[in-house]
């Protein structure tokens, strides 16, 4: 995930680490990926080095199916560095132009890219993403989402989840990129589950369920998960779903901030817990962080159990 305010990349979850946001990405990219991914991807890392040793955070999936990296930067510069890395990694110039027409609606400011691997059974693919935090109106952003593509149908399910949780805002405007497909847009929609609102928070998750018409087991597990996620304090958790074209997607996903490790491993099957533990563990270790900054939770309909990604990020280097 993403940090959420201005000052999040300067609250480390951890001790302060001795090796470098670029350091971390680098050797946890080429442990993750086979010879031929990773060489493309260090050379990514490099390219972005300088955004990368500011802010870095490492992603990985279940069973190793997922490894990637995200990192933030400003300024038009940043963005053609983006649009070259993109290029690098097979994706057409269409996805470098739709990302350059992102960034200059949000005029190149607080702009974010992701990198990410995962592995199939015909091999690893690579995907990037874009995320951009100017929290735009929800209706300016459906007109200009609806500019680039996004057709009704996409646009009506987007405005019932912002209607749901009560946001008249945008918290972050995201693309998704993978070789030979057209992009897929996303929204986040940020829930702060302050003192005395936390009742209130479960209750639009609650329909949020029922828009995407999920039940059963996967549902269940979110009731009795979702306050022991929040943990202490008055975090912000964030909804999000995406859209191709006029096709919303049927799932949606919940992002959890400050997730421990066990806390984490427990959205999975008992007999699974040890190894999502394990692989918790080791991007924590990666990372130089005590605990994930973020773990995502998706749901779609049909599914008995939701699906897990984990984000760990780079604390700052000792001076």
């Amino acid at each position: 995930m993403l940090e959420t305010t201005q000052t999040t990349a300067d609250r480390p979850p951890g001790a302060a680490s001795q090796l470098s946001g670029r350091a971390r990405t680098r050797a946890a990219i080429a442990g993750a990926l086979p010879a031929d991914h990773a060489a493309r991807a260090v050379a990514v890392v490099e390219r972005l080095g300088d955004e990368l040793d500011g802010y870095a955070e490492l992603i990985a999936g279940p069973d190793d199916r997922v490894a990637g990296f995200l990192t933030r930067g400003e300024g038009a510069g940043f963005a053609e560095r983006a649009r070259i890395a993109f290029a690098e990694l097979g994706l057409d110039a269409a996805a470098g132009d739709h990302h350059a027409a992102l960034s200059a609606w949000f005029e190149h400011r607080r702009g974010f890219v992701k990198f990410e691997w995962a592995r199939a059974p015909s091999g690893w693919a690579p995907a990037v993403a874009c995320y951009f935090r100017r929290r735009p109106a929800v209706a300016d952003a459906l007109a200009r989402l609806a500019e680039l593509g996004v057709g009704p149908r996409s646009r009506t399910r987007i405005e019932a989840l912002a209607g749901i949780l009560d946001k008249r805002t945008v918290h972050f405007v995201s693309a998704a990129f993978r070789p030979g497909q057209p992009p897929a847009h996303k929204l986040y929609f940020s829930q702060l589950a302050a003192a005395g609102a936390r009742e209130a928070v479960a209750a639009r998750i609650e329909r949020v369920f029922d828009l995407f018409e999920i039940d059963g087991p996967a549902r269940e597990s979110w009731r009795a998960l979702h306050e022991p996620m929040l943990g202490p304090g008055e975090p912000t958790a964030f909804v999000s779903t995406s859209a191709t074209g006029d096709a919303p997607s049927p799932s949606f996903k919940l992002d959890y901030a400050g997730v421990p490790a066990v806390a984490a491993a427990r959205w999975s099957p008992p007999g699974d817990r040890p190894a999502r533990l394990r692989e918790i563990e080791r991007l924590c270790s990666r990372a130089g962080a005590a605990m994930l900054s973020f773990l995502g939770v998706r749901f779609a309909p049909g599914e008995a159990a939701p699906a897990i990604k984990y984000y760990a990020d780079v604390p700052r280097s000792s001076p």
